[in-house]
């Protein structure tokens, strides 16, 4: 049961990451097309 619940956590820092790279991309891509 504790190690459902770690790699639960696990899965949900995974996908917070995914999205703080996917704005970064798409901040940085914002940014071009202003230039």
């Amino acid at each position: 049961m504790l190690e459902l619940e770690v790699r639960g956590i696990h899965d949900a820092h995974t996908l917070q990451w995914e999205y703080i790279k996917l704005y970064n991309l798409l901040d940085t891509v914002a940014h071009g097309e202003c230039l």
